[in-house]
């Protein structure tokens, strides 16, 4: 009895396991009775009673509105194609009908005692195998096919009853025995498929002349050619074949026996002369036109070519034209010493030949460029344009990244892999869905699902982050320790370690009470302070600020002047008086002092802001007057600066103007002035502008502008 045994087969068929498609059709099936079925796209139940459209290649189940409107909005305008919500594959109709799972019925009625959308009868769907599915119209895939057939081995000797979907490849313990393609020989191979191996039986070969033998395989002749000379005796009987060794009664004919007369043709040989004689010579000149000339030959008669033309030839030019001189007729072409330089047909190299007689300057390189496929070089001859497409091509199947999508032999070279319509199959870090389709992209695309992730720091825990997004930042400081022992890390949230030197400023105080601000370090080193200190005028008015090591050394000349004058030293006192005199009173002070004296002489409030005619000047009045949307513009401009500056830890604040002509840049420029800020113009004209500075400690905001026009026409009576 044969003993058959199963292998692995040599083709592969793309089917999944019996027990997924079995698990799919129950699942399916029992959430539909349930009524516990999801539609992935609004989420909701899908009811019995509701038209519905499943995808024939996922059997992932919609309702049909649903999946319409999905479609519809997500048709690409150039390929005409729409993707299924679950698998990504692409249709090209937009679904518009109800059908039941195997489609033929349209529009199944519902009933309480079946499974809905489903239509009762067989489902009848073509499978892999000639057997249709014989199951009840079902949902999801259908079932591996149960029928039992005869499978016969590789041979085909025996045969073994099996299950249709089996993939179980026959092979019986016999030999192959059929005729080899030598046809004397049987294969001795145990069963196997497809052609049979070449007979590997070797025989003597003999050579045409039988001089010498080798052994060659069964299916090659018996007979070749040793190649060497084949000295059997020729037709005349004198001489010998010199041809290679060949097939008998293919000798040449002896060359003597073929000739009649002297070498100069004038006299005829006599009747017994044979080849094995030599020629004889008539003893005339021998007249033969000679090789290249017009001239005839004088010589004697003799064998063999006539010597070269002795006659002398005047104004001989050489083969490019570019000498002349006299030489003897039967001399070789004359040749010079001249280069062509003249550009070959590709265009790119030069003729360097010496006396060059071409009329096409041919290139003769190999042209070696790289072709489109950028793996092949170009191994035309240089030539001019671009080069051919590559026409080389592979012989072995083009398969996607997955294996299910295949381009068959000839394949063009570096054809890019067949795209693919279902999932990629790769090997993702994370554990969700996948939802883009097999790529050949040497990384796949990064996963969107949005999930919870720590921050760097581990200050709280993030939500709805990108689950490909690795760098998570909370936007807080960092907060660990440096290593300097003083200090946290100030950066924002950040991944890695933190700097391995710190360079946050120092907090120590100095002996003046400021912090030391230097870089982080031991001990403070002695340097100069630069915080800054207000200092003001005797009066309090002007108010502007200087670094501290200015000042320390303003105490310690008034120290010392009183210490050499043997006044009494009070430091206390003497910063007080220092710091309230330190700046020199302006005109500006002894103004506001005699209108303070003034408006306590009349009683007036000082809190209560007054308009002077003697802040603002004619300019800035008059153009107040003219334009007075443009000023009231520029003062809110300014107000909002002077109060920022005010408001600000920063020494000061900036605001750039937009462009504009040179009277309203005069306008700002002495509105500053009460504003007691700075200003600085840029750029070219049309386009200068102005940029105003507030610093804080000197800027002020005390008059309402908006009361400049009301005053003015007042005083004119014309209000």
């Amino acid at each position: 009895m044969t003993d058959l045994q199963g292998g692995p087969s040599r083709h592969t068929v793309r089917s999944r396991p019996a027990e997924e498609s079995k698990a799919q059709k129950e699942s399916m099936e029992e959430q539909l009775l349930k009524n516990t079925y999801d539609c992935l796209i609004c989420c909701s139940r899908v009811r019995s009673a509701q038209a519905i459209w499943n995808c024939q290649a996922c059997f992932h189940i919609f309702h049909l509105r649903c999946v319409a409107e999905w479609a519809l909005t997500s048709q690409s305008a150039d390929a005409g194609t729409w993707r299924c919500p679950a698998c990504q594959g692409e249709s090209g109709d937009l679904p518009k009908d109800y059908f039941c799972f195997c489609g033929k019925q349209k529009n199944p009625p519902p009933s309480n005692m079946s499974l809905p959308h489903s239509c009762t009868d067989l489902c009848q769907k073509a499978r892999s195998c000639p057997h249709r599915c014989n199951s009840l119209c079902h949902p999801g895939r259908c079932p591996p096919c149960g029928a039992s057939v005869y499978k016969s081995c590789q041979c085909g000797r025996t045969s073994k009853q099996v299950k249709c979907n089996s993939k179980v490849v026959l092979r019986c313990d016999q030999p192959c025995g059929r005729t080899l393609a030598c046809g004397e020989h049987r294969c001795s191979a145990v069963c196997h498929a497809g052609e049979c191996d070449p007979c590997e039986i070797a025989k003597e070969a003999k050579c045409f002349c039988g001089r010498s033998t080798k052994p060659v395989l069964c299916a090659m002749p018996d007979e070749y050619s040793c190649e060497q000379p084949c000295k059997l005796t020729m037709a005349c009987g004198n001489h010998q074949c010199a041809k290679p060794c060949h097939r008998q009664g293919e000798c040449s004919d002896c060359a003597l026996s073929l000739v009649t007369s002297c070498p100069c043709g004038r006299t005829p040989l006599p009747k017994d002369w044979n080849c094995s004689k030599p020629v004889p010579l008539c003893g005339a000149t021998c007249q033969r036109r000679l090789e290249g000339c017009e001239h005839l030959c004088e010589h004697q008669c003799h064998e063999g070519k006539c010597p070269p033309c002795p006659a002398p030839v005047k104004g001989r030019r050489c083969r490019c034209g570019g000498l002349v001189e006299e030489a003897q007729c039967g001399e070789t072409v004359l040749v010079c010493r001249r280069r062509c330089n003249k550009k070959k047909t590709c265009g790119r190299h030069k003729c360097l030949d010496e006396c060059c007689d071409k009329e096409f300057h041919i290139c003769e390189l190999v042209c070696g460029k790289k072709l489109s496929c950028g793996l092949h070089s170009c191994v035309l001859p240089c030539h001019k344009g671009t080069c051919p497409k590559c026409d080389n091509v592979s012989f072995d199947e083009l398969r996607c990244n997955c294996g299910y999508s295949v381009v068959y032999p000839p394949v063009a070279c570096n054809a890019p892999p067949p795209e693919c319509s279902q999932l990629c199959g790769r090997i993702h870090r994370c554990t969700h869905p996948v939802t883009h389709p097999c790529h050949s992209d040497p990384t796949c695309p990064p996963c969107t699902s949005l999930i919870e992730k720590k921050c760097h720091g581990g200050h709280e825990i993030r939500r709805n982050i990108p689950c490909h997004l690795d760098n998570v930042s909370c936007g807080r400081p960092c907060g660990r320790p440096l290593t300097c022992g003083r200090h946290t890390c100030d950066k924002t949230c950040h991944a890695g370690e933190c700097p391995t030197v710190c360079e946050q400023p120092c907090r120590k105080l100095r002996k003046c009470g400021h912090p030391c601000k230097l870089p982080c370090h031991d001990e403070c080193p002695i340097s100069t302070c630069f915080s800054q200190v207000e200092v003001s005028c005797a009066c309090g008015r002007m108010v502007e600020p200087r670094t501290c090591h200015e000042f320390q050394q303003a105490v310690s000349n008034m120290i010392q002047q009183k210490m050499r004058r043997r006044e009494e030293v009070n430091l206390a006192k003497d910063l007080s008086e220092l710091s309230k005199g330190f700046l020199k009173c302006v005109e500006r002070c002894a103004q506001e002092e005699r209108s303070r004296r003034m408006a306590e002489a009349l009683k007036i409030d000082p809190d209560v802001p007054v308009f002077t005619l003697a802040l603002y000047s004619d300019f800035v009045k008059e153009e107040a007057l003219k334009n007075w949307h443009f000023a009231s513009k520029i003062v809110a401009k300014l107000n909002d600066l002077v109060e920022l500056a005010k408001n600000s830890s920063q020494t000061s604040r900036s605001y750039g103007f937009e462009p504009m002509p040179r009277e309203q840049r005069r306008f700002i420029y002495e509105l500053l002035e009460v504003y007691r800020c700075t200003g600085q113009s840029y750029d070219q004209e049309p386009k200068r502008n102005i940029v105003v500075t507030a610093y804080r400690c000197v800027c002020v905001c005390e008059v309402v502008f908006s009361m400049l026009p009301i005053f003015e026409l007042r005083l004119s009576g014309n209000y």
